[in-house]
């Protein structure tokens, strides 16, 4: 998950989406490991009331959202996103994104899907 901390360097908030989608898609499609996410694919199997791994998997999404979401917030502050963006909502809508294709890639999508997804995802990133 590296590529997720290096995406929130990007010096626009269309990069750090950007970075961050594409490189979740690759990581999902790594070839010779198991594709998808274990995060994911552990929330799912585990539902959300069962006991602390899935608490925790669902934790540590969460917080990756929300570094997302202030990462967001501070780019509408810069005037990179419009004012009237909800950082919140943009960084919920990227996360469902990125945690439906790990869905997809589990199911056997490949690389090449998964972006072909990516790329409708960002043309709802509001422009400045």
């Amino acid at each position: 998950m590296a590529y997720a901390r290096e995406a929130l360097a990007e010096p626009t908030a269309y990069a750090t989406v950007e970075r961050f989608l594409k490189a979740n898609a690759d990581a999902l499609t790594q070839p010779g490991r198991p594709a998808g996410c274990l995060s994911i694919q552990g929330g799912l199997a585990g539902g959300s009331d069962n006991g602390q791994v899935a608490q925790f998997l669902a934790a540590s999404r969460l917080a990756g959202e929300q570094q997302l979401a202030e990462r967001l917030a501070r780019a509408v502050d810069a005037g990179d996103l419009p004012a009237d963006t909800n950082p919140v909502d943009l960084a919920r809508y990227v996360m469902t994104v990125s945690e439906g294709n790990a869905v997809h890639a589990a199911a056997g999508a490949d690389r090449a899907s998964l972006y072909a997804t990516v790329e409708i995802a960002l043309r709802a990133i509001p422009k400045p």
